[in-house]
């Protein structure tokens, strides 16, 4: 059983702004030691909820396996609940987390892991008929399930999968599926959709275009976010091209499937595998749009009617993303922040140079965006920051690791 631990506030005399965010000074460390040999395993995750964060922590020994659950106040930076649950996450790779009031639903493909917080028990949903990896809560007792993926036809559908989850009645209530633009870029991103409680959102990576969805997953409507790309006129070329070879792939393999039969598909060396399935396929789409086009990569929740786009350009790489707050209700920007930092920059001459905030991480961990600030994680020792050549600086770190192992940190930065 873990120790219920407080924040520790470090607070530095004079903190140098950059041009989007500045440190606070807040920092949440958690008492349990990250061995360096575990860090890879990626024991920890967060998820924000309103004012408080949840963390997410896979525990594992000789005798059992835990999965611990710690709320974090971010008025105090301490911990007000934690709870220990259970059952085991071995095996079980999560890929995104939804947070409610009631609930906490651990989502991964194929599977939900789902703890009721005011019972302080857990339920468990899989399927091997629906596929999702990602979940966005729509109300208390709702989430929507998704999965953007160029599917082989003997796995799955080639598209975009919606799925209406009810947590009272651990079952998928509604499902569709769409063969929406931008299918190629899908292993590559994060999640391109969004919901509320009244809409459900999904927005074409190569183009900006928004399809808007009611709750029963009828489309309502088409729209362009105001999102500014080097070359549109290619983009879109590119974008129909990739969809086109996909989509008319998986549809007439399809199709041959339910004509001829399972065991002659599979015979049929021709049907069984093309071009589509090959990682060549995949490289080159990837290769492509990292080099030679500006991509949204993710949406990023923000409140109700507001999410955030991240965009790739073509010379980022994964050094910065361009931001854009944008508004359901209103169609329009209403922050845009450009070359948002996400790596390290080097020389480091003020603590955000090294402790950057991330919005390239997977969506377990991605920083949380909540009334003007952004707070993110780190496993280096923010103790031990100086103003230094990067390399030097990185040095400091390992070596305090080596002796120290690791600790998780959650800090707090404020949008400028």
């Amino acid at each position: 059983m873990l120790k219920l631990s407080a924040a520790i506030i470090f607070l530095f005399f004079s903190i140098i702004s950059n041009a989007q965010y500045k440190w606070t000074g807040k920092v949440y460390t958690d008492p349990d030691i990250i061995p360096i040999s575990r860090l890879s395993d990626e024991p920890f995750a967060f998820k924000g909820f309103k004012d408080k964060v949840r963390i997410y922590e896979k525990l594992t020994n000789e005798n059992a396996a835990e999965f611990v659950i710690k709320e974090l106040d971010l008025k105090t930076f301490s911990i007000l609940r934690t709870d220990t649950i259970g059952f085991s996450t071995a095996n079980f790779q999560f890929w995104d987390i939804c947070t409610a009031k009631k609930w906490d639903v651990i989502v991964g493909l194929h599977r939900l892991l789902i703890y009721d917080r005011l019972a302080k028990d857990f339920k468990q949903y899989s399927s091997d008929t629906f596929n999702f990896s990602h979940g966005v809560l729509i109300n208390d007792s709702t989430v929507l399930l998704s999965r953007l993926y160029n599917y082989h036809p003997l796995d799955g559908f080639s598209g975009l999968q919606l799925h209406i989850f009810n947590l009272n009645q651990n079952k998928i209530v509604k499902s569709q599926r769409y063969q929406v633009p931008g299918v190629g870029l899908g292993p590559m991103l994060t999640s391109l959709v969004f919901a509320n409680k009244k809409n459900i959102f999904y927005l074409a990576p190569l183009t900006g275009e928004l399809f808007v969805y009611d709750l029963q997953l009828a489309l309502v409507k088409r729209t362009s976010v105001p999102v500014h790309f080097s070359n549109y006129s290619a983009n879109a070329q590119w974008q129909k091209k990739i969809d086109s070879t996909i989509y008319s792939d998986w549809n007439f393999r399809h199709h041959l499937y339910y004509k001829i039969g399972e065991d002659s598909f599979r015979k049929n060396d021709a049907l069984l595998h093309t071009y589509v399935d090959s990682r060549e396929f995949l490289n080159e789409i990837m290769n492509t749009a990292r080099s030679s086009h500006d991509y949204i990569e993710k949406i990023i929740p923000y409140t109700d009617s507001i999410f955030i786009i991240t965009v790739c350009k073509a010379n980022y790489n994964f050094k910065y993303r361009d931001l854009y707050f944008y508004n359901v209700n209103t169609n329009k920007v209403i922050d845009f922040k450009e070359k948002w930092l996400c790596s390290k920059n080097d020389p480091v001459t003020k603590f955000e140079d090294f402790f950057s905030v991330d919005v390239i991480f997977d969506s377990q961990v991605s920083p949380y965006f909540y009334n003007n600030k952004v707070y993110t994680f780190s496993t280096n020792n923010y103790m031990l920051y100086r103003s230094a050549p990067l390399d030097t600086l990185k040095k400091v770190m390992y070596k305090d690791a080596l002796k120290n192992n690791y600790k998780w940190h959650l800090s707090e930065y404020q949008l400028q």
